[in-house]
């Protein structure tokens, strides 16, 4: 009996410094290489590592990580044997570390204007003339549609794609203007969408339209244009730029 008891001690001191064997040599042997720290980290946060340091503490091996999430940027200290965290402690929010991007759009050019004035119009429906104008420091696009029921006419947010406006002429309403605009509405017109000094007005017609051509320059801005009108609507239907 006595044997027994002897054996059993001596067992279980084998068994302890085995153990003990065991942790010391995985305290030195197994420490978690830098890229596995990295890879177990990004997984369980979703973020990325931006720096790594190995450290020690009084009882094992350790890594001091810096790593950027979505939430932030984290300091980590964790285990360097068995990757359990010690500590973690947010060093920044989200919106103290990253510049958020600028939301400056660039304008949509003619044909993207046109083609969502075409998404909106039927199929008997066309695009008579497409100019552009600015409203309180917002450019706009002004789309004419020949119509079914008149001519119709978008106003489109030449940043967003919105459009802003739609109003329609009726048939009716056109052939009830028969009389042209007198010269001074046509230069008031002109002047809405053009500033500058007006150097000449002419009344002509043009493919069977009559048309007011104004001349306007700007010295300041070195623009001259010529802004064609309808005279019987008074529309603009065309700008040029020189």
């Amino acid at each position: 009996m006595k044997k027994m008891y002897v054996i059993a001690f001596i067992v279980s001191i084998s068994v302890l410094l085995i153990l003990l064997f065991s942790f010391f040599s995985r305290s030195e042997d197994t420490v978690l290489a830098e890229e596995e720290v990295k890879i177990i980290l990004e997984d369980r946060f979703s973020g990325h590592v931006s720096t790594i340091h190995p450290g020690h503490d009084e009882e094992s091996p350790t890594y001091e990580v810096e790593l950027q999430s979505a939430f932030g940027t984290y300091s980590i200290v964790l285990d360097a044997v068995t990757g359990f965290i010690q500590s973690m402690t947010q060093i920044s929010a989200i919106d103290e570390r990253i510049e958020q991007p600028s939301t400056e759009l660039s304008p949509l050019n003619v044909e993207e204007a046109k083609e969502i004035v075409r998404e909106l119009i039927g199929p008997n429906s066309e695009i008579i003339n497409l100019i552009t104008k600015e409203e309180s420091g917002q450019q706009i696009y002004v789309v004419k549609v020949n119509q079914p029921d008149g001519i119709g006419q978008y106003e489109i947010d030449a940043i967003t794609g919105d459009v802003l406006l739609y109003s329609v002429s009726t048939k009716e309403d056109t052939i009830k203007n028969t009389e042209p605009i007198g010269r001074e509405q046509a230069i008031d017109i002109a002047l809405h969408h053009v500033q500058g000094e007006v150097d000449d007005v002419e009344l002509e017609e043009k493919e069977g339209r009559l048309v007011y051509e104004v001349e306007i320059e700007n010295d300041e801005s070195d623009i001259e244009a010529n802004i064609y009108i309808d005279a019987l609507t008074g529309e603009v239907i065309g700008i040029d730029w020189d």
